[in-house]
């Protein structure tokens, strides 16, 4: 079994890297934003399809109940949790009707929970067998997953268990819950984001050559109505975070309130959908922004991520330290936080994440933008408003003999592709002063200002060519 050093950079090379179906999967239906909703087991279903939507989930998940659509009247893509004991198998009206929707089948929920570290053979057995026979009634163009709980330093997995578990069930998929509002440290939530970014890249079979996505379950609830609410840096940064880990499938717990006396949804101020709250808007904002980034994060693969703390904190177990060299190059030289444009070093400063990418596939031609050597800037802050949490960085590059004199940014603002001069310094060094809000991270690529831009044709093309692809799949 090959082994990965958590936060070390892994190899990515397109042309070593095979699709695995789940990669295949996020390629054809995009970067993943769930929403874990309630339709039977709530004291009030959803009733407004425009609040959901204006929401910018991607798909409705339902807990254990049974096709959501129907019942709501709505049509949109759509993910299930599915009992262990086989009491809410699909119904005929999904697998005749709406199969086409269905995104993801999550098997159970945190079935790790002995405490020993690992998941017994008899259950992960069982997922196998589930896993398999999904696939063999309703085909591959769906993603089957279970979720592994994290929330309890003695309960959560092991690497070993999980490269056990990805072995013998070949999930298509791996997915985690951890919490850090109502369980555990930031600390040890990115030291469990680490761990399953190392599985997945690992893939299945443990050599990296054929990685699987990863995702894992965002912290949306409150134990109350009158219960505090996370900060708006805090909602950012649970997605930009996961982004810039190499995450493409996140899930809110929850969207509207269950029956469960513990559980209540911070998007509404009481049962049903009829009273957004802001953190509604503040989660929509950050699911806007994340989805303009979606089609390249789809397309690329994290080679490393790195942190350097906050004011007074230390590095998480499981992430490495940034410094020169990480991402397997020289190119960025410094990165300061700073107290404004030219100005000198901030004395206070949240965690700063930066991640590493490269191309999944050698061919991007549907999104000119995946190609080349990415990074994402992450400002870690988790608590005010994003405004308030904003940051000015001085980054410092040298380019040495690679040709690249500036950068190009993925705007999450509005999806395009704009050009980023950078201050000449001499010979081939540059730098740069970038803000970034409270949770909130940027997209980059370096690049050679001579070389032309792709055409706007070619950066748009991909949704069309995605959705024939994706129709030329089910046909086969």
């Amino acid at each position: 079994m090959a082994w990965l050093c958590l936060g070390a950079p892994v190899a990515t090379a397109a042309a070593a890297t095979q699709l695995s179906n789940g990669r295949q999967v996020l390629l054809e239906r995009g970067l993943q934003i769930q929403s874990l909703g309630f339709v039977d087991s709530t004291p009030l279903a959803p009733a407004s399809y425009s609040t959901w939507a204006g929401a910018h989930f991607t798909t409705f998940g339902s807990w254990y109940d049974t096709n959501s659509e129907k019942k709501l009247g709505w049509t949109m893509p759509w993910s299930r949790w599915m009992r262990t004991d086989g009491t809410n198998p699909l119904t005929n009206n999904e697998t005749t009707q709406h199969l086409p929707e269905m995104v993801s089948l999550q098997y159970g929920d945190e079935l790790n929970q002995d405490t020993t570290g690992a998941l017994d053979a008899t259950t992960t057995n069982t997922i196998a067998s589930t896993f398999a026979s999904w696939h063999a009634q309703y085909g591959s163009d769906f993603l089957a997953c279970t979720n592994f709980g994290a929330n309890n330093a003695s309960k959560s997995l092991t690497p070993a268990a999980l490269a056990n578990f990805q072995q013998i069930a070949n999930p298509d998929m791996l997915m985690f819950d951890a919490y850090p509002r109502q369980y555990v440290t930031m600390a040890a939530w990115y030291t469990e984001t680490a761990k399953y970014r190392a599985a997945g890249l690992a893939g299945n079979d443990g050599t990296g050559t054929k990685p699987i996505p990863y995702g894992q379950y965002l912290d949306l609830y409150r134990t109350s109505y009158g219960a505090s609410q996370p900060s708006e840096s805090f909602v950012r940064l649970q997605e930009f975070a996961s982004w810039a880990f190499g995450y493409t499938f996140v899930t809110a717990f929850v969207y509207n309130k269950p029956n469960n006396t513990g559980v209540y949804p911070t998007l509404f101020s009481s049962d049903g959908d009829g009273s957004p709250t802001p953190v509604y808007d503040q989660v929509a904002e950050a699911n806007r922004q994340s989805l303009n980034l979606g089609p390249a994060l789809v397309r690329l693969t994290s080679s490393d991520v790195r942190m350097i703390p906050g004011s007074g904190k230390t590095i998480p177990s499981g992430i490495a330290t940034w410094s020169v060299g990480a991402g397997g190059s020289d190119f960025i030289t410094s990165v300061t936080p700073v107290t404004s444009p030219g100005g000198g070093a901030s004395a206070s400063y949240s965690d700063i994440l930066i991640g590493y990418f490269e191309p999944l596939q050698a061919d991007n031609s549907d999104f000119p933008f995946a190609d080349g050597t990415h990074f994402m800037l992450v400002n870690g802050s988790t608590s005010g408003s994003a405004a308030s949490g904003a940051q000015w960085y001085h980054l410092t590059f040298d380019f040495g003999s690679s040709g690249f004199d500036s950068l190009q940014l993925l705007s999450r603002d509005t999806g395009l592709i704009e050009s980023l001069p950078l201050a000449h310094l001499s010979g081939s060094q540059y730098a740069l002063d970038w803000n970034l809000e409270g949770g909130t991270g940027d997209l980059f690529r370096f690049w050679n200002s001579s070389v032309p831009e792709p055409g706007a044709f070619a950066t748009l093309q991909f949704a069309f060519i995605a959705v024939l692809r994706r129709r030329i799949r089910r046909s086969d």
